[in-house]
């Protein structure tokens, strides 16, 4: 596969396999961890040197890695990861994603709003040894915040 050239993969189901996807260890860690919930399969896919960067987050590390998808999960119980779009099949991979849930439990200070979000992001990860040794990552956080009622919707007038 060229890695300069997009694959566009619209779907509304989460990580499914399709004639072009992330790489399975990508698209697996997604589909286990993310949106079936099974923390207990994080050594399977990520590297023991792993770690995370967003511009509000770093993580360094399996187990700070797994307080925080925890934490993530019990604020948003039916939380979805979909891939819909993917670049690259090198060392280095952007997956481009929609996360949606429900906020049913506390959230990085904000109380349960029962509010249902959905949000872009892209992630790109840096695979050793067939694991995810570095994600960065940007998600579209003031679209969540206006969705879960934080910050006030955009006028269309």
């Amino acid at each position: 596969m060229n890695p300069t050239h997009s694959l566009h993969h619209p779907s509304s189901n989460p990580v499914s396999a399709t004639d072009s996807h992330p790489p399975p260890v990508v698209r697996n860690f997604l589909d286990t961890v993310f949106n079936q919930g099974d923390l207990s399969q994080l050594e399977t896919f990520i590297d023991p040197t792993y770690r995370y960067s967003s511009p509000t987050e770093e993580i360094i590390g399996i187990d700070a890695l797994r307080g925080f998808i925890s934490a993530l999960r019990n604020a948003f119980p039916d939380m979805r990861v979909n891939v819909t779009d993917h670049i690259g099949d090198g060392p280095k991979v952007c997956t481009r994603v929609t996360l949606t849930g429900t906020q049913l439990g506390e959230f990085e200070g904000i109380p349960a709003t029962g509010r249902s979000i959905k949000i872009d992001g892209v992630i790109i990860s840096e695979l050793a040894d067939g694991r995810i040794a570095r994600e960065w990552e940007l998600l579209d956080q003031y679209a969540m915040l206006q969705q879960l009622g934080i910050l006030p919707e955009e006028s269309t007038a």
